[in-house]
Parts: C-alpha cells; sequence; structure tokens
C-alpha cells in the first residue's frame, strides 16, 4: 500500500490540476491508475504532460515524471500513459521507460587547475591544513584546503571582500550534468575589487583615448570580466 501511495502521489503531481482531477479506478492487473480530468481542466493537463514529451518540462512536473521512472526502475517494470475520450480507443500519450531508461555516462573524477570566486565564510582548523569555505554567486564551496600561511592572509578578507582563489580543483559530473568539487588544494590568492560597477565605468571613461565612453554597455562587459564562469566548472 505504502508503494501504491507512492505512485499516486506522484500520478497526480504529473497531471496537476488537482482541484479537476479525481481518483477513479484501480485496475485488477499490473498497477493501472485510472484518473477522470474534468473538461476545463483538460487543455492544461494536456499541455503538462506534452512538455514532458518535448522534453522542456522542469519544476515539479519534472520531478514527478522521473521519480515515476525511478519508481519503476526499482520495481523492473516499464509504464505508460494512456488517455481516451467517450468510446474513443486508448491512445498511448506518453511512455516511462523505467527500467529500460538510458543510465547517464559516468564521467568519474576530473583533475583540473580551476579558480574560485567569492567570499570567505569561514576559516579554521587545528592542523598544518586549514580548511575555508567560501561563499560564490551561485554556491558555496566548502572542501577547500590552505596552508596556516595562506590561512592568516584569506583571515582579514572574513566575511568582508570577495578573493580568487586558484589551485587544483578534483571534479565530479553528475547524471544532470552539473559539476560537483570533491575537493581543492589552493596554490595561490588574490583580493577582487568589489567597488560598484557604476563607479569603475566612470573612472575608464574618464581616461582619454580608452575607448570605453564609445562603449554601448560598459557596465555589461565589466561584469563579464569580473565574474565570467571560469570559477563554476572545470574548462
Amino acid at each position: 500500500m505504502a508503494r501504491l501511495s507512492g505512485y499516486m502521489s506522484d500520478f497526480a503531481a504529473l497531471l496537476g490540476e488537482s482541484e479537476h482531477v479525481h481518483f477513479s479506478a484501480l485496475e485488477e492487473k499490473s498497477t493501472a491508475l485510472g484518473a477522470t480530468v474534468d473538461a476545463v481542466a483538460i487543455p492544461k493537463v494536456i499541455e503538462r504532460v506534452s512538455s514532458i514529451d518535448r522534453g522542456d518540462a522542469v519544476g515539479g512536473l519534472r520531478r514527478a515524471y522521473d521519480s515515476i521512472n525511478e519508481r519503476l526502475a526499482t520495481d523492473n517494470a516499464t509504464g505508460s500513459l494512456t488517455a481516451s475520450r467517450g468510446r474513443k480507443a486508448d491512445a498511448i500519450v506518453l511512455i516511462f521507460p523505467g527500467q529500460n531508461r538510458p543510465q547517464p555516462l559516468d564521467y568519474g573524477v576530473i583533475d583540473k587547475e580551476s579558480a574560485l570566486d567569492g567570499i570567505p565564510i569561514r576559516v579554521g582548523g587545528s592542523g598544518e591544513i586549514v580548511h575555508v569555505t567560501l561563499q560564490g554567486r551561485n554556491r558555496t564551496w566548502s572542501r577547500i584546503d590552505v596552508t596556516r600561511e595562506q590561512a592568516m592572509g584569506i583571515a582579514p578578507y572574513l566575511f568582508k571582500k570577495p578573493i580568487r582563489l586558484h589551485g587544483a580543483g578534483r571534479w565530479q559530473r553528475s547524471a544532470g550534468g552539473e559539476w560537483k568539487l570533491q575537493s581543492f588544494r589552493v596554490r595561490d590568492y588574490e583580493a577582487l575589487d568589489d567597488a560598484p560597477l557604476s563607479e569603475l565605468v566612470d573612472e575608464l571613461r574618464a581616461i582619454p583615448g580608452s575607448g570605453w565612453a564609445e562603449a554601448d554597455d560598459p557596465a555589461a562587459i565589466l561584469n563579464e570580466l569580473r565574474h565570467g564562469d571560469s570559477d563554476e566548472r572545470p574548462q
């Protein structure tokens, strides 16, 4: 029953429109859940299912579909969603590959010279190697090793100014394509200029012959130069 309730919960999340989708039957065969959709909600439910088929479903809808596939894979099964109206024959509108879904590629671990940008929010440790936690724009890194001497140099920036750490990173790519930092050994570091972009733009435009006065969007250019994206994944 607990297993069945999990499928039902995911199925309800997949169809959405909770006020207009109703449980209708549990057929006597391999788990076959039936649902009735009120006419007013049919276009929205069709669009939800179609977005999965197109591959552009996101958020809770995507999680519900993936969860059903995960349950089916665990149960060594596959599934499908069929639809019917009146006396028309059922038509398959969505496939759940379950146990037959493609297995994600294993990229293993990659060692790569990397750079991390962010504000240090923790420096601590009692050994010769000290640990640093760095708060970046979109994530926090906590598996960063520095020497005691480096830690003393980084400490004044704690909670105050952004820095850039250069060193050897060990990265692993998830099945979803996200690079996750496993460890990072700092070779050297530098402070980053955190002055407002507006101030930097004014200073650059004041330099004769610099060309910045003619730039269409100097702030955007500076933002790209300042941040880029090399701090978030190995290149």
